[in-house]
C-alpha cells in the first residue's frame, strides 16, 4: 500500500522529515538566528506551517551534526503551554527524558523540576540543566510552539489571573541570555497574537533580533514538491489545471492549509492511475478553495438524519462569543456532552471520526499534556479540551449559517442578560414593546436553552423569566 506523502491538516513531524519539500532556506535561516542568539521566534498565520517547520525541518537539521556550544549532539524537549504552561512545561523535560543520557522518562523527575522552578524562579531551567546528565554534553533544545494558547484558551487559561506564562516566558528569556548554558529556544506563535508578546518585557529585549516571519513558498519550490511527490506515483496535471494553483499559495500563505489538504486528497483518489489530471477532476474534490468544504459537506451528508442533528450540535457547541467582540472555538469536553446533549460514546466516536477526516483541526488538549496520541475512545478524558482550528481555510455553508444563528443568539442574550441584571439592581424596568415582542420571539427559538447558557456566565433562567 502506497503512503501518502501529504499530511493533509496534520502538521509534518520529525519522522516525515524526507517528505517535508520546500522550505530548506527557511531552516537555515532559523539556524543562523538560533546560533547567533540561542532564541528564534517563528509567526505565521495559522496553518502557514510553523509546527512543521520546526519537527520536520530544523529538529533532523540539528540532530544531523549542527554545532552547538556543547558539541554537534541536540537533546529536544518539545512542549505547548496548554492550559498549565508551567507543568506542561516541566512534563516535557521530563516524559521523554530529555535530561538523561539514556532517554528514559522518570517520573520522580516531574516533582523535583516543578519544586526547582518554583524555588529558583526564573534561573530554575538553568540550574537543572546544570545538574542533569546531559550538562555540556548535549546542546538542549526547548520548542514551545503554539504559543497563542497563552491568549487563545481564555476561559479555561486567563494570563491576567495567573504568574504562569510570565514565569515561563522570564524563565526563558533569563535562560537565553546566559552564556555558560547550551540551551536554545524556539518560540512559534500565530501572527495575529504576535502583539500580545508586547505585555512580556524581558522577551521583548531580544525578540526583536530572533524574529522570523515565515514568508511564502516559491512558485518554484511549490512545482518541485508537487514533480518529487505526485510524479512518482503516476500522478500528473495538466499545465491550465495546476499552474493558476501554484500561482495563488505562491502569493498567499493563508491558502498553503489548503494547497496541503487538497494534495492529500487528491493523492488518495488518483495515486497509481497514471492519469493527467484536468482542472475538471481537480475541482471534484473542492479545488484549492473549497477543497476543506466539500470534504466537510461529503462528512455531513454521509450521515444519518439523527447523525446530522448530533453533528450540528457539536459543531455550535464550540462557537464561543466573547464580549469584546473575540470569538474562540475551544470546550472541556465534559462541557460539550452538556451543551450539545450528546450521549459521550457517541461524541467520541464522532470527535475521532472527525480528527482521522480533518486531522488536528480537531485538537485535543490535556490538563497535563502527556504528548501521547489520541487514539481510542479510551484515550479522551472528560477532563480533556477540544479546540477546533482552521475556521479561516473554510467557508462551509452550514457551519456558515449555524454561526451567524449563533451570533444572533449571543447578542440578544448579552443583551437581555444586561437588562436582567438592570431590572433587578433597581436600575431597570420590566419590558415593553417594541423590546418585549424582539425578546418574546427570542425566548420562542429553540436553538438555545439552559443547557446552551453554560456556555456564558450569564443566569439564563433569571433571564428568561425576566421576559416571562
Amino acid at each position: 500500500m502506497i503512503t501518502n506523502p501529504f499530511k493533509g491538516l496534520n502538521p509534518y513531524s520529525e519522522q516525515d522529515q524526507d517528505n517535508f519539500i520546500g522550505r530548506e532556506e527557511e531552516v537555515e535561516y532559523l539556524l543562523q538566528i538560533i546560533q547567533k542568539n540561542k532564541l528564534v521566534t517563528l509567526t505565521g498565520m495559522s496553518g502557514s506551517g510553523k509546527t512543521s517547520l520546526v519537527l520536520a525541518g530544523l529538529i533532523p537539521r540539528l540532530r544531523n551534526g549542527f554545532l552547538g556550544q556543547a558539541g554537534k549532539e541536540w537533546s529536544v524537549s518539545y512542549c505547548r503551554p496548554g492550559i498549565a504552561p508551567i507543568e506542561n512545561f516541566v512534563q516535557s523535560l521530563t516524559h521523554n527524558g530529555a535530561l538523561r543520557m539514556d532517554k528514559k522518562s522518570n517520573t520522580e523527575d516531574f516533582e523535583q523540576y516543578l519544586n526547582i522552578i518554583e524555588t529558583k524562579g526564573n534561573l530554575g531551567l538553568i540550574d537543572i540543566y546544570k545538574n542533569s546528565e546531559i550538562f555540556n554534553k548535549k546542546n538542549l533544545l526547548i520548542v514551545v510552539d503554539q504559543m497563542e494558547d497563552l491568549f487563545s484558551l481564555d476561559p479555561y487559561f486567563k494570563a491576567d489571573k495567573s504568574n504562569q506564562d510570565e514565569l515561563l516566558i522570564e524563565m526563558l528569556s533569563r535562560t537565553v541570555k546566559t552564556a555558560e548554558t547550551a540551551i536554545y529556544v524556539v518560540l512559534t506563535v500565530q501572527t495575529e497574537y504576535v502583539s500580545r508578546l508586547i505585555d512580556y518585557s524581558r522577551l521583548q529585549e531580544i525578540r526583536s533580533k530572533s524574529q522570523y516571519s515565515l514568508q511564502n513558498i516559491s512558485s518554484k519550490k511549490i512545482a518541485l514538491m508537487i514533480k518529487r511527490q505526485f510524479n512518482k506515483n503516476k500522478i500528473y496535471f495538466n499545465d491550465d489545471a495546476i499552474n493558476p494553483i501554484i500561482e495563488k499559495v505562491s502569493n498567499d500563505n493563508s491558502l498553503l492549509i489548503n494547497f496541503q489538504f487538497l494534495c492529500f486528497r487528491l493523492f488518495e483518489k488518483f495515486s497509481n492511475q497514471n492519469k493527467n489530471l484536468s482542472k475538471e477532476e481537480i475541482n471534484e474534490v473542492g479545488g484549492i478553495k473549497d477543497c476543506i468544504n466539500f470534504a466537510y459537506e461529503d462528512f455531513f451528508q454521509s450521515k444519518s438524519e439523527e447523525e446530522k442533528i448530533a453533528f450540528e450540535k457539536l459543531m455550535r457547541s464550540f462557537i464561543l462569543f466573547k464580549e469584546e467582540g473575540m470569538e474562540t472555538r475551544c470546550q472541556q469536553f465534559k462541557n460539550i456532552v452538556i451543551i450539545s446533549g450528546i450521549e459521550t460514546k457517541q461524541l467520541v466516536n464522532m470527535l475521532l471520526e472527525l480528527r482521522g477526516v480533518f486531522g488536528s483541526s480537531f485538537d485535543f488538549i490535556e490538563p497535563l499534556i502527556s504528548g501521547r496520541e489520541i487514539k481510542t475512545e479510551r484515550d479522551i478524558k472528560s477532563t480533556h479540551y477540544v479546540s477546533m482550528k482552521y475556521q479561516r481555510a473554510r467557508s462551509w455553508k452550514y457551519e456558515k449559517v449555524w454561526h451567524e444563528e449563533e451570533q444572533e443568539n449571543y447578542d440578544k442574550y448579552h443583551e437581555f442578560a444586561s437588562m436582567t441584571k438592570k431590572f433587578h439592581s433597581g436600575d431597570g424596568s420590566l419590558l415593553i414593546s417594541p423590546e418585549l415582542d424582539i425578546a418574546v420571539d427570542w425566548r420562542k427559538k429553540t436553538s438555545h436553552s439552559l443547557e446552551w447558557s453554560k456556555k456564558y456566565d450569564e443566569p439564563y433562567l433569571k433571564i428568561i423569566e425576566y421576559i416571562d
